[in-house]
Parts: structure tokens; sequence; C-alpha cells
């Protein structure tokens, strides 16, 4: 008797839990905007959007440059090929996630394009 009680007791406990934290449904709804946010939509990019680029675009440059060289293609100038902005390309790569099997997919594609002197860090 005294095993049920407490097994009920729990079970109730649980289920007070459950119901304080519980979460609203991921249902779309409409929201209103904050009014502080840092990029508009009618107005390009914030300054701190422009900075980042703008400096990350000089390391990804230093980076292909070194990976150009290390590759050493005939009658190919890196500097000049560089010297024109377009020629940088800005990319990301990016990998689904959810568990273990997805991060460990993601882990074995990047350590496939990393190896050797295939792509250098940035």
């Amino acid at each position: 008797m005294i095993i049920i009680m407490r097994i009920l007791l729990l079970t109730c406990v649980i289920y007070i839990a459950s119901c304080v934290g519980a979460q609203p449904s991921y249902a779309p709804i409409n929201v209103t905007c904050p009014s502080d946010l840092i990029r508009y939509g009618d107005n390009g990019l914030s300054p701190q959007e422009s900075q980042y680029i703008s400096q990350r675009r000089i390391k990804a440059t230093r980076n292909i440059n070194t990976w150009l060289e290390l590759v050493n293609l005939e009658n190919f100038d890196v500097s000049s090929f560089l010297a024109n902005e377009s020629n940088v390309p800005t990319l990301a790569i990016a990998f689904s996630g959810g568990g273990y099997r997805a991060m460990l997919n993601g882990a074995g594609v990047f350590q496939g394009i990393t190896c050797g002197k295939f792509v250098l860090m940035t």
C-alpha cells in the first residue's frame, strides 16, 4: 500500500512539474517585430554587419592567397587574381543538426573537405 501511495505521489509531482514549465506550441503565430533590431529589411546592412564583412574579407583573402600558393598552379598569378575583389568568394558551410548521426555526418564531410591542403581554416 505504501509503495502504491509513493508511486501516485511521484506521478502527481511529475505531472505538476511538467505543467509549470510547459512551453507554448511551436505552431506559427502572428507577432510584432521588436523595434530595436540590428538589421531592418528595407535599409540594407547595419554598420556592424558591414564592418564584420570587411574584416572577414581581409582574413579570407589572406587564407585563400596562402592556399593558392600551396597548390602551386602552373601559369597562375595569385596576386593579380586576388587583386580583383570579385574573385574572392563569399561562402559558408552548414550541416544539418539534431543528433549524433547528423553531427558525425557533418564532421566526416568537413574532415573530408579539409584533409590535406584542400582548404585552410579561416
